[in-house]
């Protein structure tokens, strides 16, 4: 059975759709949490999932609109 690299994925109660991606990695792993602390303060659903999962989820456009120009977009790295 092959190592897969896992996600954790935030969604939107409203519409089901992911806002935000953060690879579990220990190398990262005060930030990682951090971020997950983030999302569930603002009342995202939080699951943990492959990357691939993550890779094929559909993206929040609800929040694009309102998204500050200078905010960071998470990039998944290639499998």
């Amino acid at each position: 059975m092959a190592h897969e690299d896992m996600t954790y994925l935030a969604t939107r109660f409203e519409c089901g759709h992911a806002i935000g991606a953060v690879v579990d990695s220990p190398t990262h792993r005060g930030d990682t949490a951090k971020e997950v602390a983030r999302w569930v303060r603002r009342g995202f659903i939080v699951t943990r999932v492959t990357t691939q999962v993550a890779r094929d989820a559909e993206w929040c456009m609800c929040l694009r609109k309102g998204m500050a120009s200078n905010s960071k977009q998470m990039v998944l790295p290639e499998a």
